[in-house]
């Protein structure tokens, strides 16, 4: 123990020793100092215990703390306590820096207690044996009873958390009310970010002040644009809380108001920046002696402070809210135009290819043109093809004299003839209406699912382009004859109809040629002859 009773006189050894420390004596120094004045007075047994009243002697040694144990080395609660207190000490917090925060706070807290008839004393000087020993103990003139603890080896680990929440339940279980004070060291406040770092043992120091719910009540009355800009879209609850930070050399509480999510208290939101508190101000009592106050009288300053601070970032979102709307129209705008210049890019590139394709094509023809210097251009109906009308009109003469038979059927009894034959086909009972098998003719032509609606459309163009020599003789229907072959073509194949017969359904149909019957023969022989090569079947003619 470090204290004894010197004819009802407290002699604390250790406070002693630390003033000599202060003035800067060494320890040597120091011991024979207290042997030189104490040395005979505990010789003669004039040193009592607190708790006991029984024999103690003072302990010096230079290698260990000064400290006073009873005559008869047997215990009681007091001497009981300073074994727990040391052992928690030493184990739990920065030895040097807690000594020496202890004895300021205790100069403080003596000087708020004399003026209240409030006892203070240490905690291991309890009458009772205590499982966790406080620094301090408050004894109320009412009964109540504080446990004030100086921490200053905070640890984040969970055990540590664990410990403290154990002396904290043991303190209420002897009915102490629990006060911590942390070491202003452990603060971690980051100001651009408003955040403050909590740790699991912070948490159990975490208070609800009389000031704290003023500034609940005070967020409560902001206008709802602030509250957008203080919560930003965060779980946060609602109630305001604090936690106090003790500097002993510099005299001085801090003070952290801030805002935490319910199911992840670590990730806070500070309120304002800490607020420095000298310690005879923070360290006064509540109305209800549950807490000390931690307290500033321009609370108020700082509240209208805060709330400024936050219409300047509201009205800078504002600002960058605009600036980023301006920027994206900007953006469209700019994309809009590169679009526009694509688009007119890809227009020009179109008409440049088409006005190069005419160019080669033009190109193209002229070459064609020097190579044929007999064609003769004034024979505009008949598509150029490399040779003259003479040498085609040649070519058609020969082909007519080796590829026709003479027939002196005269036309009106080839036209009976052909009319007989496809009214027996269509069993038709009136031979004498010759306009009626006419159209009969043609409507079989028409509703029969011809070649042309079974061949894919490509090689139907492919058919009807295709130039065949001799068709320039076709006054009108340059087209319309090639469709008549192809719906045709089918009864050609079956021998049911002769291309004679055919060229008189043309006439029927309204086309028109200048040569005869046996000229005009050559190209739809050739035609025909064409399309059954390209659909493989051959057809006899």
């Amino acid at each position: 123990m470090n204290i004894a009773l010197l004819n009802d006189s407290e002699i604390d050894i250790e406070k002693l020793c630390f003033e000599y420390e202060v003035q800067g004596i060494d320890r040597k120094e120091i011991k024979n100092h207290l042997n030189d004045k104490y040395r005979r007075f505990s010789q003669k047994g004039d040193f009592r215990c607190v708790c006991c009243n029984e024999r103690v002697k003072m302990v010096l040694s230079e290698e260990k703390v000064f400290f006073f144990r009873h005559f008869d080395k047997k215990s009681c609660s007091f001497s009981e306590n300073h074994k727990t207190y040391k052992n928690q000490k030493e184990s739990l917090e920065d030895k040097p820096k807690h000594r020496a925060g202890k004895a300021i706070l205790r100069t403080y807290l003596e000087g708020i207690c004399k003026l209240k008839n409030i006892i203070i004393k240490d905690g291991y000087g309890h009458r009772n044996t205590l499982s966790f020993v406080p620094d301090f103990i408050l004894e109320f003139p009412n009964g109540q009873m504080w446990a004030i603890d100086y921490i200053t080896g905070l640890k984040t680990d969970s055990k540590y958390a664990k410990s403290l929440a154990k002396r904290r339940d043991a303190y209420i279980k002897q009915q102490f009310t629990p006060i911590f004070l942390i070491d202003r060291y452990w603060m971690a406040y980051e100001h651009d970010i408003n955040y403050v770092s909590i740790v699991e043992g912070e948490l159990l120091c975490v208070k609800k002040s009389k000031q704290d719910y003023l500034w609940t009540e005070y967020i409560s009355r902001m206008e709802s644009h602030l509250i957008d800009v203080l919560f930003d879209n965060k779980p946060l609850n609602r109630s305001v809380k604090s936690i106090a930070y003790f500097a002993p050399h510099e005299r001085e509480i801090s003070i952290i108001r801030f805002l935490h999510e319910e199911e992840q208290q670590r990730k806070t939101k500070t309120l304002y920046k800490p607020i420095t508190i000298p310690i005879d101000k923070a360290l006064q009592f509540n109305s209800t002696y549950s807490d000390f106050i931690y307290s500033d009288e321009d609370e108020e300053n700082y509240m209208e402070e805060w709330r400024k601070e936050l219409e300047q970032e509201y009205n800078l979102r504002e600002s960058m809210r605009k600036q980023q709307a301006a920027e994206r129209k900007r953006k469209e705008e700019r994309q809009k135009e590169e679009d526009r210049k694509k688009e007119e890019q890809r227009k020009r590139e179109e008409d440049r290819k088409y006005r190069e394709n005419l160019r080669i094509e033009e190109e193209e023809r002229k070459k064609t043109e020097e190579k044929t210097m007999e064609y003769d251009g004034s024979i505009e109906d008949i598509p150029f093809i490399g040779r003259s009308e003479r040498q085609m009109n040649s070519d058609l003469k020969r082909e007519i004299a080796s590829t026709t038979k003479d027939n002196n059927f005269k036309d009106s009894y080839q036209y009976k003839q052909m009319i007989r034959h496809m009214t027996k086909y269509f069993e038709q009972e009136d031979e004498n209406r010759t306009e009626s098998k006419e159209k009969k003719i043609i409507s079989w032509r028409n509703e029969r699912n011809s070649l042309i609606k079974r061949i894919p459309t490509w090689m139907l163009d492919e058919l009807l382009n295709h130039y065949v020599n001799g068709e320039g003789y076709f006054i009108n229907g340059r087209m319309k004859w090639k469709e008549i072959v192809l719906h045709s073509f089918d009864i050609l194949y079956e021998g049911k109809l002769t291309t004679l017969q055919l060229l008189e359904m043309m006439k029927i149909e309204g086309i028109k040629f200048e040569q005869s019957d046996k000229v005009m023969l050559y190209p739809v022989n050739e035609y025909v002859r064409y399309i059954g090569r390209k659909l493989k079947r051959e057809v006899t003619i």
